[in-house]
Parts: structure tokens; sequence; C-alpha cells
């Protein structure tokens, strides 16, 4: 995903906001149980599914920080 407004680590993109919440990437599996959980709704870029990006609402603002500390050490290398 490239947003010029996404925060990045190494040049790659791990979160930005959209008008419908933080968009994170995260592992398929991490974005697999949010979306399981109704904590978050999968990316969808024209009619592709992003496997590895979840769009987490703002009722789920409490959960930002982690999950952003999350996307971080993934995209980085560390997850």
């Amino acid at each position: 995903m490239l947003k010029a407004e996404a925060l990045r680590v190494d040049g790659k993109s791990f979160a930005y906001l959209s008008e419908t919440g933080l968009v994170l990437k995260l592992p398929k599996a991490t974005v697999d149980r949010l979306i399981a959980e109704a904590r978050g709704t999968a990316l969808t870029v024209g009619t592709r599914v992003m496997k590895e990006w979840v769009v987490v609402p703002p009722s789920e603002s409490d959960h930002w920080q982690g999950l952003m500390a999350e996307a971080m050490g993934f995209v980085g290398g560390a997850g």
C-alpha cells in the first residue's frame, strides 16, 4: 500500500488512517482473527482482498497502539 501519509519502517508502509479506521499490515493469521472477532474488516482494493491488511474501526481505538506496534514489528522483520 503506497499511501503518502502512511507510517513506515525501512521504507515499507505498516499503518495509515482511512475514513473507516486504522489500516494495518499484519500477519494473515492476525488479520483473520480480528475479522473473526468482528474487531476489524478486510481491506479491499478494487475487487482484490488484501490478505495481510485489516481496517480496525474507531470503536477499537483502545487497541490501536498495540496493533500498530505489532504491525511495525511484522513489517520491520521482528514479527
